[in-house]
């Protein structure tokens, strides 16, 4: 019988991650376009939701040019960035966490190199983390410019082992499609689920705390935990 891959390197995200941070940030890319009108805004939120993971920047420039009809050049992506950015730090350094998350790193670390990737700017993130007084826990903590995938392969290089051997765990779908690129597992972070109706008129369950998420819903694959502290039982 085949002998489960040993986990030498944890990877993880950390808005909906770590910190229950999400509706932070769906709160603040709205109310920073308001100013072009409520449809606009909604619309946004709409198309922030479906792209949760994605880096700020190619949201802003795919906003503006899609729903403005603007460029969106660098300047005004790092001013839209700062704009955000003085939104929603001060609100995350106060969030809660993901639960179990500080006795899964607590335990984990002591045993495993840890690691961040986010798709937050890398200067924001760093300050984020360390106010919350969590980077005693990691060996490294990476943002944007820096890639998820480009994270996953230089771990995997830096402790000598292979891709298969680094686990990412994270919310999004954009960190499953992260993980499977560069070779990588993956576990998805979930909140709890019930009834499978409770979907919005669109058939989106995602965004409804009372729903399946689709990662576990009938057929899936996808490996899945709701209190990251399971994570110290399976994983040492």
């Amino acid at each position: 019988m085949a002998h489960p891959v040993r986990t030498r390197v944890i990877v993880f995200d950390f808005d909906g991650t770590l910190v229950d941070s999400a509706p932070i940030k769906t709160d603040a890319f709205t109310e920073l376009y308001r100013q072009f009108g409520d449809e606009i805004a909604e619309e946004v939120r709409r198309r922030h939701l479906a792209a949760e993971g994605v880096s700020r920047f190619i949201k802003f420039r795919e906003w503006h040019r899609e729903l403005l009809g603007q460029d969106c050049d660098d300047d005004a992506a790092a001013t839209l960035s700062a704009g955000f950015d003085r939104l929603v730090e001060e609100r995350i350094v106060a969030a809660p966490e993901i639960p179990g998350a500080r006795r899964a790193l607590e335990q984990l670390s002591e045993r495993l190199p840890l690691y961040i990737a986010s798709a937050t700017p890398e200067e924001s993130l760093r300050r984020i983390v360390d106010e919350r007084g969590m980077s005693g826990f990691f060996t490294g903590v990476h943002g944007i410019p820096t890639t998820k995938v480009d994270v996953i392969e230089s771990v995997a290089v830096a402790h000598r082992c292979e891709p298969s051997e680094v686990l990412m765990v994270g919310d999004a779908e954009s960190d499953r499609q992260a993980a499977e690129q560069a070779g990588a597992r993956f576990i998805g972070v979930v909140p709890g689920q019930v009834d499978a109706e409770c979907r919005d008129d669109e058939g989106d369950a995602s965004q409804l705390p009372d729903a399946v998420h689709p990662w576990t819903a009938p057929g899936s694959n996808i490996e899945t935990v709701s209190d990251l502290s399971t994570l110290i039982t399976s994983l040492l």
